[in-house]
């Protein structure tokens, strides 16, 4: 009978600490991971339109070539465009 009394007793306390982990750790956990992924993705959204209205002004440019280059630097401009710290030598963008 005390047995049965101690594999009840383990049950309910294995169940009370899964459900206290829960709430103490795993959920903070995951709403900071939510919020990193969030703002990453903010992030990499203005990147990316960044490095789109870039390229539409190389588009425009009479030196951008048929193949994506500029004839300006040689740089392939739709992997030049996503670099940050790129500068177009014609001081366009």
């Amino acid at each position: 009978m005390r047995l049965l009394f101690l594999a009840k007793r383990w049950h309910l306390w294995r169940h009370r600490f899964a459900k206290w982990l829960l709430v103490r750790a795993v959920n903070p956990l995951a709403l900071r991971l939510g919020m990193i992924v969030r703002e990453s993705g903010t992030e990499a959204n203005a990147m990316h339109d960044k490095a789109r209205m870039r390229l539409e002004v190389c588009k425009r440019c009479p030196l951008f070539s048929a193949m994506s280059t500029c004839n300006a630097c040689n740089c392939y401009m739709p992997a030049k465009v996503q670099i940050d710290h790129a500068t177009c030598p014609q001081k366009r963008w």
